[in-house]
């Protein structure tokens, strides 16, 4: 499949880096966009794929159509990360108001206060200014928050409480930051409600092709605003400001949704494998010490096997 990082970055339509049509750019989500009409069909992409991989020429009814993008790596891991990473830097570098190592502190207890009263299914053990910056040099890169899919997912309430507590009334900027919460958790909420759905309802579809491209445009509008070379003082930006990127994932997320009327997003989320990575990661460890490079895969597969069938026979007595 294409990299995402290429200047034709995406399998489902011909958008372009390079385009002279600056509505073919990847990261245009006006609705007058020109790749939003362009998606290929099976016949067009295998077309545009003459050098497809092996298994796409044995299997004829194989095509992009099959690829379905990844909720966990595309939502949580990956634009969300930074744009929770820049409205918590926002927050501990320009709107509170002490030093930066305080704020964070303080901003950690409210978030604390809210996992209080809502219960998330997973939370942070701890934040720190170095879980979304470098605290020695906080503008050189953009934030992004470091953390599971989980973690990330269930912060976005309470990053959003904490957003309403100290952002400044009236304030354009600041209401479209919150703006953009609201959208990723409507997101969150109408996946979640069709998570055990092999379809979504169309009205939900609707809904959540509507988040989405709120939640875009909301993003493209910070980030230009970020990018002005005279920033408004009313934005609390300032020059060589990095904040509020729109990375390439943001383009998959905007066919996240688009897909979403043909198979509910969470039957191609990889959530499962989170959890196997983790361990996949304990069994390499356990065979690197005394065991040669070549033979650490074999060695993982046999361990893992065994630790399968100690935990089904384990299973079978607990019943």
């Amino acid at each position: 499949m294409r990299s995402y990082n290429s200047n034709e970055p995406c399998d489902f339509c011909p958008c372009s880096k390079t385009s002279p049509d600056p509505k073919m750019i990847p990261t245009y989500f006006g609705k007058d966009a020109t790749w939003m009409t362009l998606q290929y069909t099976p016949k067009q992409w295998r077309r545009q794929n003459p050098d497809m991989m092996e298994l796409f020429k044995v299997f004829a009814f194989l095509s992009s159509l099959n690829l379905e993008p990844d909720e966990m790596h595309i939502l949580y891991l990956g634009v969300y990360q930074y744009h929770c990473g820049s409205i918590l830097w926002l927050l501990v570098y320009r709107l509170m108001p002490n030093t930066a190592a305080e704020n964070m502190r303080a901003l950690w207890t409210d978030i604390l206060e809210e996992y209080q009263s809502a219960a998330p299914c997973k939370q942070f053990t701890s934040l720190v200014l170095g879980s979304f910056t470098r605290a020695d040099r906080p503008r050189k890169d953009y934030p992004r928050l470091k953390g599971s899919a989980s973690e990330i997912k269930w912060l976005i309430g309470p990053l959003k409480a904490v957003w309403v507590k100290y952002k400044r009334p009236g304030n354009r900027y600041d209401n479209r930051v919150l703006a953009s919460l609201n959208s990723i958790l409507a997101i969150q909420d109408l996946i979640d409600e069709s998570s055990h759905d092999m379809f979504m309802d169309i009205p939900k579809v609707i809904e959540l092709r509507q988040q989405i491209a709120d939640f875009l445009n909301h993003l493209v509008w910070l980030a230009n605003e970020v990018d002005r070379p005279v920033p408004n003082p009313a934005s609390l930006f300032q020059p060589g400001d990095k904040l509020f990127t729109v990375p390439p994932k943001s383009h998959w997320m905007w066919h996240l949704g688009w897909r979403a009327m043909w198979l509910s997003p969470r039957r191609g989320a990889c959530y499962a494998g989170e959890d196997l990575q983790r361990l996949l990661k304990g069994i390499a460890r356990s065979c690197t010490a005394n065991c040669p490079s070549h033979l650490i895969p074999r060695t993982m597969a046999l361990k893992y096997r065994w630790a399968v069938h100690f935990e089904n026979i384990r299973a079978k007595h607990s019943h």
